[in-house]
């Protein structure tokens, strides 16, 4: 499984995307972050957190994932192929990558269950700060 997470920092446009690979005993597998710049919103960096997650999936040899995220309108949106104007070409790579990695399913969870991912997506957006 794989938990996802961003932060946002609305008066610089920046998010922190994480991301965290574990099993089935919940033992992790891979970890990373990533800063993204000129972000427009924090459904955005949502959604470039999910698609970032299953590209780094692909890169690791990973195909088999469960996706968890706090960002519940952008997992309804995936489940029911709903369109989001502000995630369009988005939420279509997301889609398109969850083919290719037989992605069995995409759920929301809770805050408090994400709190790992969450501390790394902020982490990694005060770290740089600055950039």
């Amino acid at each position: 499984m794989v938990n996802t997470d961003a932060a946002w920092k609305e008066s610089e446009q920046k998010a922190g995307l994480a991301w965290l690979f574990s099993d089935n005993t919940c033992m992790i597998l891979a970890q990373g972050t990533s800063l993204e710049l000129y972000v427009p919103s924090p459904l955005v960096a949502e959604g470039l957190a999910i698609r970032e997650a299953l590209l780094q999936a692909q890169a690791l040899g990973f195909n088999k994932l469960s996706i968890k995220s706090n960002a519940q309108i952008i997992i309804r949106a995936i489940n029911r192929r709903d369109p989001i104007k502000e995630l369009c070409g988005i939420l279509q790579d997301i889609l398109n990558l969850s083919c290719y990695l037989f992605v069995s399913s995409f759920n929301f969870i809770s805050r408090k269950d994400n709190m790992t991912a969450d501390a790394l997506a902020k982490r990694v957006l005060v770290e740089t700060i600055d950039v």
